[in-house]
């Protein structure tokens, strides 16, 4: 067995981000608290995004100077985010504007890096505002995605840690609510799970025919989400999207979408 390939978890994460019990719980919890969200029927479908499709839109993204290199991710994510402002405006009469929050890996964006194998959910949101009044094409929500990642650089991640770390981290989240959420708006969240290696998984009865994300729907999620994974192939995406159920029946036939997605094909099909 090579040695080096062996995973090794750690669980030394309590010791980078510290938390002291001389901060009341309540402090600690109210900034996280999610904002009050309608409880309403979500419905969970399933967008599948081949190699062709991903190179199809590399190539109409990076038309704009603006954009060089877009990865599968962010080229999806920009598709379904201009989609989404167009399901937003069908069903309200009127352009809206809506946040788009993205997960972002902060063990890769502290400086030293963390290791992968730090356990626990090192996470940040990444956000930023579509305006009703601008552009969306595919290259303009691609600058802004980046403009948000590039936000929680090797600075923020360190400002999380030490003695006040915890009060960083309460003010980070006030600040966040208070410039996202002090207005009620559409807010749709994404997270990425490419890459994650799942189809090199062998328990001991062969490496997977499919791997899926939890139909949230069914689970009781009552708010807008996007999940990304691979395809079999590791050059597609199938993004797993939540929506009202109202909602969804507008973006299953918008023609934007399925002119590079396939509405819920086979799992067993190779792509």
């Amino acid at each position: 067995m090579d040695i080096e390939k062996v995973m090794s978890p750690k669980f030394d994460a309590s010791s980078i981000f510290s938390y002291s019990d001389s901060y009341p719980k309540e402090v600690f919890l109210s900034p996280l608290s999610a904002s009050p969200t309608k409880v309403d029927e979500f419905i969970t479908r399933r967008f599948v995004f081949d190699a062709l499709a991903i190179a199809n839109l590399k190539a109409k993204a990076a038309t704009s100077s603006s954009v060089q290199n877009p990865t599968r991710v962010e080229v999806v994510t920009a598709l379904l985010g201009k989609c989404f402002k167009a399901v937003l405006k069908e069903s309200s009469g009127s352009n809206k504007s809506f946040l788009l929050a993205h997960a972002v890996n902060l063990r890769r964006k502290a400086r030293p890096q963390f290791s992968e194998y730090l356990m626990g959910n090192c996470v940040w949101l990444a956000y930023f505002i579509c305006k009703d009044d601008e552009e969306t094409e595919l290259h303009d929500i691609i600058c802004k995605f980046r403009e948000a990642i590039a936000k929680l650089n090797g600075d923020f991640v360190n400002s999380l840690q030490g003695d006040r770390g915890i009060l960083n981290f309460i003010e980070a989240i006030k600040l966040e609510r208070e410039t996202y959420y002090t207005n009620p708006i559409d807010t749709i969240v994404c997270s990425s799970w490419c890459n994650f290696g799942y189809y090199d998984l062998d328990f001991g009865w062969g490496k997977p025919a499919w791997v899926s994300a939890l139909d949230f729907s069914h689970v009781g999620a009552n708010c807008n989400g996007v999940f990304f994974m691979d395809t079999k192939d590791r050059n597609g995406i199938e993004a797993w999207v939540i929506l009202h159920k109202e909602q969804m029946a507008i973006l299953e036939r918008d023609k934007e979408l399925l002119a590079f997605a396939t509405l819920d094909p086979s799992p067993l099909k190779e792509y």
